[in-house]
């Protein structure tokens, strides 16, 4: 395993490469097994390097415009590939730095995002790697259309026990020289034997009523949210399916074990990063309804968030996604400046029976229908329609608070 031994970071500015002949790296080189990803092509990292005890500087490449697919933002890039990008550093840094044993089970507890700036920069030619003091950017080459970013990293340890560790990473985004906004990170890694523990509590389920195994049945047959409601093209990228009947402000979530980015590895659970893109793609709904809109604000932008895990999500569960916007939160969609730009909190909740898996705020900005630019607006209105639909909720299974990374 490789394990940098640098000397501490200088506030000088003298550049790390000339004391040690480190430079920061930005070629898409970096192994998938190193952030527990299969295909190579989901991995973000590119390099990692220490500039003091707990404080790291972690170099990446976004190559798309979104998490999933999709370039539905109008240029700017998701801010859900910052999320991807601290959940990788988690992982990488936790194994490479902290002598985390690699069959260690990453358990994530909490995570917050908040940006500078409305929109992140997207990808192009010509754009300088981000820099901090004390560092030399590695040439930049391979696919020019994908950003160069580096995350400022701080760690500090929660838990230290035998087969248990836990940590809390703070972390800013730079692009191109800039500071574009922060995020933060709770989470455990388990020992094999305190995982399997920990997953065992929920081998037994409580009692079943026998309509809730026809359910998932019912599920596969139920149509998706149109995908242009919530920012993207495609149907495969929909993680919200229509309930009828339901209460309201609330969706079922569709789980699809084949999507080549939610489960590029084989999970016991329902991952993460799913509820939290399936947490924003509500959130695009609630807000369509909050501004009384028939059509869903597909330019509406995440720039805050901050969640909380509660539980495992079984896969063969039902999940109900509950999103509502809140006036006491910024709910009233006061302006934030340009045409047709509103900004909007949603709170939102994932239950599986009477288990929350997680919860937590949203906050956005969205553009009227009138503001969207042709290339997105070129289907007719309605495959926008916004439908107001329901789920239900159902007895689930009993875990401990926290969701594998």
């Amino acid at each position: 395993m490789y394990k940098p031994s640098l000397p501490p970071f200088s506030a000088s500015g003298t550049a790390l490469s000339d004391r040690c002949g480190r430079r920061l790296s930005f070629e898409p080189a970096f192994p998938a097994a190193a952030v527990h990803k299969a295909a190579q092509g989901e991995v973000l990292l590119t390099d990692a390097v220490r500039i003091h005890a707990d404080r790291f500087a972690v170099a990446a490449r976004w190559p798309r415009e979104r998490f999933l697919n999709a370039d539905l933002t109008g240029g700017s890039s998701d801010p859900l590939l910052l999320i991807e990008t601290v959940r990788q550093s988690v992982i990488h840094l936790s194994h490479a730095f902290y002598d985390i044993p690699v069959d260690h089970n990453f358990v994530l507890f909490d995570l917050d995002l908040d940006l500078d700036a409305p929109e992140l920069p997207d990808g192009g030619v010509g754009l300088a790697p981000a820099l901090l003091p004390g560092l030399t950017p590695g040439p930049l080459t391979g696919e020019q259309s994908a950003l160069p970013v580096v995350l400022d990293c701080t760690l500090a340890r929660t838990v230290d026990r035998p087969g248990r560790v836990g940590m809390v990473l703070e972390a800013t985004l730079h692009i191109g020289g800039t500071r574009y906004g922060r995020a933060s990170i709770r989470w455990e890694a388990l020992a094999p034997r305190r995982y399997r523990a920990l997953r065992s509590r929920a081998a037994t389920p409580e009692p079943l009523d026998t309509a809730l195994l026809q359910v998932p049945t019912a599920l596969a047959a139920t149509p998706p949210v149109p995908p242009m409601a919530v920012g993207y093209r495609d149907d495969e990228d929909v993680l919200l399916a229509i309930n009828p009947g339901g209460p309201p402000h609330s969706w079922l979530l569709r789980v699809n074990t084949d999507h080549p980015v939610l489960f590029d590895h084989e999970c016991d659970h329902i991952p993460g990063m799913l509820l939290l893109e399936a947490f924003r793609q509500a959130a695009h709904l609630a807000a369509a309804e909050a501004t009384a809109s028939e059509v869903a604000p597909t330019l509406w932008t995440l720039t805050s968030a901050s969640t909380a895990f509660g539980s495992f999500g079984e896969l063969d569960i039902p999940v109900t996604i509950t999103a509502v916007a809140e006036p006491s939160f910024g709910g009233d969609l006061s302006p934030t400046g340009g045409s047709g730009s509103r900004r909007t909190t949603v709170r939102l909740t994932a239950q599986q029976g009477e288990r929350i898996l997680a919860s937590g705020l949203m906050s956005g900005s969205a553009l009227s229908p009138g503001d969207l630019p042709s290339r997105i607006t070129g289907d007719s209105a309605e495959q926008h329609t916004v439908h107001p639909v329901g789920g239900t909720a159902h007895r689930g299974l009993r875990t401990r608070g926290g969701i594998r990374c």
